[in-house]
């Protein structure tokens, strides 16, 4: 994987920034030089950090801000699920190539 730009931390390093996510974070800011290797038979660092990303914005709370992250990052189409019992959520993202599903199931509110 070539070398990423990196990103300043974020301001906020409290504990409660750990379970509500930034919606100024500039997600998937590199994935158009950086495609998910899905055809990849073994580790490939691209592939973690795209799924790092996606396990990031599991924790926004609006869907619309998630779903539009995922298109510009090429995953148009998404549906997300929750247990209402458990609190679990998830969503399902996809283009014509590949599906990534992430579940999210910590809560600072439960």
């Amino acid at each position: 994987m070539p070398d990423l730009n990196p990103k300043p931390l974020p301001p906020d390093l409290s504990f409660k920034a750990l379970f509500y996510a930034n919606t100024s974070y500039d997600y998937f800011a590199d994935a158009a030089s950086q495609p998910f290797q899905f055809t990849a038979d073994r580790f490939e660092s691209v592939n973690a950090w795209w799924l790092a990303e996606v396990s990031l914005l599991s924790y926004v709370q609006q869907h619309d801000f998630v779903s539009r992250k995922l298109a510009d990052a090429g995953l148009p189409n998404c549906e997300f699920f929750e247990n209402e019992t458990t609190g679990t959520q998830a969503f399902i993202a996809h283009n014509s190539d590949f599906i990534i599903v992430c579940f999210r199931g910590t809560e600072m509110d439960r």
